[in-house]
Formats: C-alpha cells, sequence, structure tokens
C-alpha cells in the first residue's frame, strides 16, 4: 500500500479569506515544514448561497500556490495526493 501524508483542509463559509483559511494556513504551514502537503477545497460547492456554487479557482489558485494545492472534495483521489 503507497500511503503519502496529507492534510486536507475543508471552509464551509464558501470565502477565499476567512479566519478558518488564516488558522488552516497557520497549520499547514507547519506540516509543510514536516513534508506534508496540504490541500483546500474553499467550500464553493457546499455553500450554495454565496453565488460560487460551480465556480472555478482562478486568483484562488495564484494566492495560496505556496501552501495548499486547490481541490474540490469530489475531485481528491488517491493519485492527487
Amino acid at each position: 500500500m503507497n500511503m503519502c501524508a496529507g492534510a486536507i483542509f475543508i471552509s464551509f463559509d464558501a470565502v477565499p479569506i476567512s479566519g478558518i483559511i488564516v488558522e488552516a494556513l497557520k497549520v499547514a504551514k507547519r506540516l509543510a515544514r514536516k513534508g506534508i502537503k496540504s490541500y483546500l477545497d474553499l467550500g464553493y460547492d457546499i455553500k450554495i448561497d454565496k453565488g460560487k456554487f460551480n465556480k472555478p479557482y482562478d486568483h484562488e489558485q495564484e494566492r495560496y500556490k505556496d501552501i495548499f494545492t486547490l481541490v474540490r472534495v469530489d475531485d481528491i483521489n488517491c493519485s492527487t495526493l
């Protein structure tokens, strides 16, 4: 069995910058120092009342590229990690 260390953070408020994301960034930076990759789902497909349902990630990719790989929960599989 091939297992890679990784952490998945999911925001349930569907905004690209929030208190949840700031705290996830702090944890992800500490994990990165240990060689653990971090993934983030911004919750666009979870919280539909923000008007971002099914919206592709655009500038968000650039904002988080150094710490997170942006994913959507539906897209996560063992080859992603």
